[in-house]
This record gives structure tokens, sequence and C-alpha cells, in this order.
């Protein structure tokens, strides 16, 4: 069995993992690691980069409730904003992705 890490960051979180790790459905690397990491307790960054149309999804409110009350740390990847994140405008990922600050994820982790 492998070490357990410090701390894991999932960075972008994609609208298909999220629900996937909240589902407990680990039919991929990312998906497994991060379903690993919530089930041993390891702090987790996540930065949710969805699009307004996902964000609006059904599901996708109940997602963020379980991944947050799982003590998953939520970014918003436009403010750095821990705890709310908010949806990507459809068309500006590269926008947002030039204006992301790393630091957000390190002080997330603090």
């Amino acid at each position: 069995m492998g070490r357990v890490p410090d701390a894991l960051v999932a960075c972008p979180l994609t609208f298909n993992t999220a629900n996937k790790v909240a589902a407990g459905i680990m039919d991929t690397s990312a998906a497994g690691v991060l379903c690993d990491a919530l089930g041993a307790g390891v702090p987790i960054v996540a930065v949710p980069m969805v699009n307004d149309r996902l964000w609006g999804h059904p599901v996708w409110t109940t997602t963020l409730r379980t991944l947050a009350a799982a003590g998953v740390r939520l970014v918003d990847p436009r403010s750095g904003q821990v705890g709310d994140p908010t949806p990507v405008s459809s068309g500006t990922g590269p926008e947002v992705v030039a204006a992301f600050d790393p630091s957000w994820v390190i002080e997330a982790i603090g």
C-alpha cells in the first residue's frame, strides 16, 4: 500500500470528476485517487472549473454540498475565494486559466 499524502489538490476539478467522486465512482485514475483520499480523510483542495451551463445541472448543487460536507475545500477559479465557487462563463476558460493565481491553492491548503 502506498503512502497517504498530507494533502491533495484537484485543479481543475471538472464536472465529470466532481460528480464521480461525490458518488464514489472510481473508474478513472483521478476519481480513484480523490475517492481514496476522501475516504482516508486526507485534506483536499479542489478548484471546480465548470461552465455556467453545466453549473445549472440539477445534480451539481448536491455534488458541491457533498464534497464540502466531506471536508473538501472548494476554491473559486476566478477569485480564489474558499467555500463558495462560482461558474465560469462558457468560452472564457482560457482567460480564467491565465488569470488564475496558484497561490490561492497553497493558501487553501494552509
